[in-house]
């Protein structure tokens, strides 16, 4: 099979604070401040998406996510030092073409890039935390606290076997 090449118009620019992420033993990896916080077995990945966030430009505010056969997510900033021979790996791995869409996204948006039955479909939807006490109302209607919640949507929980 021909090499899959996932970035087609564009490459990830890597930011120093977003960490290193690789792969080595058949495990993906994600550095921050030369301390480990990920490392997962390609062979667990069922679902792969991608997700923005209101915050401002220049913060992390997209993510690759990915979904193990668990249920369990796991994110990794989208600008992590290379983000992009990680992407190529997963294509060669994957035998599928991944087509991350969300770079220049800069409110909420989310995107599956694998498998491909799933390609181009929504990973999450928004359902609004119920706050329970008069004072989570309070600091919510402030701006504090986190009232929504990030749920995978039906059709990729049931992609996952």
């Amino acid at each position: 099979m021909d090499e899959l090449h996932p970035l087609q118009s564009f490459q990830i620019t890597p930011r120093p604070d977003a960490g290193r992420v690789y792969i080595e033993n058949d495990k993906l990896y994600w550095d921050v401040n030369e301390q480990n916080l990920l490392a997962i077995e390609i062979a667990s990945i069922q679902v792969i998406g991608e997700y923005t966030t209101i915050h401002a430009l220049h913060i992390n505010e997209w993510f690759f996510v990915f979904v193990l056969s668990s249920e369990e997510t796991f994110q990794v900033s989208a600008y992590a030092t290379g983000m992009n021979d990680v992407l190529s790996d997963l294509c060669s791995r994957l035998q599928a073409e991944l087509h991350p869409k969300l770079a220049q996204d800069k409110d909420f948006k989310s995107n599956v890039i694998y498998p491909p039955a799933l390609a181009g479909k929504e990973m999450y939807e928004l359902r609004v935390i119920e706050s329970k006490t008069w004072l989570d109302r309070f600091r919510a209607r402030l701006g504090f606290g986190n009232p929504v919640d990030l749920v995978l949507r039906d059709e990729v929980l049931n992609s996952i076997h």
